[in-house]
């Protein structure tokens, strides 16, 4: 009787420990950056996976807010270092454990290559400039999109597989005779790292 009593009180213990019903899981959006005006249409520059770690099941929708904010960290980051050749560290899986981006794409541009037509910004030079070559002053959009279930539109009732949109600028002025005149519709290096595992956010 006297070990049946020890057993018990050890479960009783177990199931009164915080968080011991559930561990943490994590749950994830996709990211994309794109440019667009009239002429160009709408061109993909970036992707993205982030994701977001939460107390369990019951709570995967706050992962997915957890993980919309890490890009909007990034988009942050990115549009501040523009004129950089370098991803941020809000970019990079190890910035945070709680919400981070687990990989970023740059199509046919070399990782912290330190110089050249690499950078994404030099992306959205190159598509409004080149395509056909332009010498006149140009504005054009640069967005973003999210998609992912619930949540990663920023609250907890969005609808399930929603596509979430909006600016990072929504005027971005380019003079096109100065960046043809610097080379942005040259040839631009092909990606050589390899490129990330590319994984669907877990619904």
């Amino acid at each position: 009787m006297q070990q049946f009593s020890v057993v018990l009180s050890l479960i009783i213990g177990v199931l009164l420990v915080p968080g011991s019903a559930s561990a943490d899981i994590m749950r994830g959006c996709a990211g994309e950056i794109y440019v667009s005006s009239n002429d160009i249409g709408v061109v993909s520059i970036m992707d993205l996976d982030a994701s977001g770690s939460c107390s369990g099941d019951s709570t995967a929708n706050n992962c997915r807010v957890q993980a919309r904010l890490a890009l909007f960290r990034c988009f942050d980051a990115l549009w501040a270092e523009r004129n950089t050749h370098a991803i941020p560290a809000e970019c990079r899986a190890d910035y945070s454990n709680r919400h981070r981006v687990n990989w970023t794409e740059f199509p046919g541009i070399y990782a912290n290559l330190p110089g050249g037509q690499n950078s994404w910004i030099d992306r959205v030079r190159r598509e409004a400039c080149c395509n056909p070559t332009r010498h006149d002053e140009v504005t054009v959009f640069i967005g973003w999109n999210i998609e992912g279930d619930r949540g990663c539109g920023g609250n907890l009732t969005d609808p399930y597989g929603g596509v979430f949109s909006g600016s990072i600028n929504s005027t971005y002025p380019l003079n096109c005779s100065n960046q043809v005149r610097r080379g942005i519709c040259g040839s631009v290096p092909q990606r050589t790292n390899p490129k990330p595992k590319r994984t669907n956010p877990k619904p």
